[in-house]
């Protein structure tokens, strides 16, 4: 897929209040920056995600080939309720 088309596929799924946030992510897109997204249930906390985050951007770096400044990490928590495998809430 071009960046462009990239680009068409992520505009509808932004669901960011910041502007220059939305402006971010499209310019990583742009510049072949890896965005990583993880869903999870609420409740992990700011550290766990922190030391996630940056154990994830290692493997990019070290696998992708990525800098570290253009890794973006994005949690997306998702309560229970909205999780289903084979039709059926986990």
């Amino acid at each position: 897929m071009t960046y462009i088309g990239e680009l068409r596929s992520l505009i509808p799924t932004l669901s960011v209040e910041e502007p220059a946030l939305a402006l971010y992510y499209v310019s990583a897109i742009l510049q072949n920056m890896p965005l990583i997204k993880i869903s999870m249930y609420p409740g992990r906390s700011a550290k766990q995600k922190d030391e996630f985050a940056r154990a994830v951007t290692k493997a990019a770096t070290e696998i992708l080939g990525a800098q570290d400044k253009h890794v973006i990490v994005v949690f997306e928590e998702n309560p229970s309720e909205n999780w289903f495998h084979a039709g059926k809430p986990l």
